[in-house]
């Protein structure tokens, strides 16, 4: 994409006075945007805003919109809390250059259906923040269509949880074909698949069984593309969830 100026706002008041004038994106990692043959306005780079770092309170750890995924892969605190949740999703996205530009906000408001970071993200119960002060589910957020919102960051709640992730390629470093993460959160046990290839899906709650959840998978919407087939994803969506089921619950599940 081709603009015609650059701006780096001090405060989000000036980013969301910017992205009020038609043309004007917000450059984030500028992975994606930069292999569009649009023309643009102006491209506005958040970096002065000071969204760029994880921040750990005594109940949540607050992400901002400009953490890189690579900053996710390798943050001890939330690898520690998820079993090394970020470092198994993330470590087969391209490669660490690619990862150490893409950007937590960028990846969210694309709500792309590849998206490893949305999949991985949706069992634990996280929320996109929103600027001004606005905090909305991510389960919520990512059945809507993008609206030119300003995303500041994201909350993940601290919590005992046991989770597993698992995505099919179809080669190292392509846009995956199914992607499946697992959480059990006390009680409650979740599922989210993404690459179907529409975006990621959140089913389950408290009281599931694996069993249950395998069922519900079977009456997802699965779609085909040059990557698979509907009913290759299909067979795929449940063998990817027995396998993330059996590590969290150390019980075989069927597919």
């Amino acid at each position: 994409m081709l603009f015609s100026s650059y701006a780096a706002p001090a405060s989000p008041d000036e980013v969301i006075a910017l992205l009020g004038k038609r043309n004007n994106r917000i450059a984030a990692g500028n992975l994606w945007l930069r292999m569009s043959r649009r023309t643009g306005g102006t491209m506005i780079d958040l970096k002065n805003l000071g969204w760029d770092q994880i921040e750990e309170t005594d109940d949540a750890y607050l992400i901002g919109a400009s953490v890189t995924l690579h900053m996710l892969e390798t943050h001890p605190g939330l690898n520690a809390m998820t079993g090394n949740l970020f470092a198994d999703a993330f470590r087969a996205i391209v490669g660490v250059q690619f990862r150490n530009a893409a950007t937590v906000g960028g990846s969210l408001y694309m709500r792309a259906g590849f998206s490893d970071l949305l999949t991985a993200l949706l069992p634990l119960n996280a929320a996109v923040l929103l600027y001004p002060e606005k905090e909305i589910p991510l389960a919520e957020y990512a059945r809507l269509a993008p609206a030119g919102e300003l995303i500041r960051g994201v909350r993940i709640p601290k919590q005992e949880v046991r989770v597993a992730y698992r995505a099919l390629r179809n080669t190292a470093g392509s846009v995956p074909v199914l992607t499946c993460a697992v959480a059990a959160r006390g009680s409650a046990l979740y599922a989210a698949i993404g690459a179907r290839p529409m975006r990621a899906e959140l089913i389950g709650g408290p009281g599931e069984a694996p069993e249950s959840l395998a069922a519900e998978l079977t009456r997802l919407t699965y779609g085909t593309n040059r990557a698979a087939s509907e009913a290759y994803r299909r067979h795929v969506a449940g063998v990817l969830f027995a396998r993330c089921a059996g590590e969290i619950t150390g019980k075989e599940t069927q597919a």
